[in-house]
């Protein structure tokens, strides 16, 4: 039996996200499908259908798509799951940890059709991705549009810093970036977050 023939016999479903926040059209319903479905021809893999959940926070699990997920594989009818990153299957870093680790032990193989990440690296990444959620979603993007729509900004929220230029308006701040790097470097080393979050506070 040839490998193709294998992985159409298996239950495969692709599965996308968006929020109101997340408005760029690389983030977009239409293009995470194609992604997955280029994925999944490439890889050889026959999917069944593609769960949507539209326009719903990736902070939530009371997802209508999430919870068919956990209803196909509690009948034993899905055991791959092909998403394009890790915060399409969501932002709480908690919940994405326990929700990866519930499915995989019940037998689910899950593709991540940016390149599947080392099992050491998805905590901080499902880290940062609450992050995003938490100071850009809610904070950064919601002040900023309100704040420049009355013509300033007062607060630069972290990894922003104010234009020189122009007071109103805020730019990329590079320190926060090496900030970054750093906690990927240190987290590259072996450390925990727990390790981590005691050096940066030092």
């Amino acid at each position: 039996m040839s490998n193709n023939i294998w992985r159409r016999e298996m239950g495969a479903y692709g599965y996308v996200r968006i929020s109101r926040d997340e408005d760029g059209s690389n983030e977009s319903i239409s293009n995470q499908k194609d992604t997955i479905k280029d994925f999944a021809n490439d890889q050889g893999i026959e999917l069944i259908d593609i769960i949507e959940d539209n326009d719903i926070s990736g902070y939530s699990y009371n997802r209508p798509g999430i919870i068919n997920i956990i209803e196909l594989v509690d009948r034993g009818e899905l055991d791959v799951l092909v998403v394009k990153d890790l915060s399409r299957i969501g932002r709480h870093n908690a919940k994405t940890l326990l929700f990866m680790e519930d499915i995989e032990d019940k037998g689910v193989k899950i593709h991540l059709s940016s390149g599947n990440m080392d099992e050491n690296f998805r905590g901080l990444q499902t880290w940062f991705n609450e992050l995003y959620v938490k100071d850009i979603s809610k904070k950064t993007k919601a002040a900023l549009r309100t704040k420049q729509k009355n013509g300033r900004v007062n607060v630069a929220h972290f990894g922003y810093m104010k234009d020189p230029a122009d007071k109103t308006k805020c730019i990329i701040d590079e320190e926060a970036a090496e900030t970054v790097r750093l906690l990927f470097r240190l987290y590259a080393e072996g450390n925990g977050l727990n390790k981590i979050a005691k050096y940066m506070n030092e």
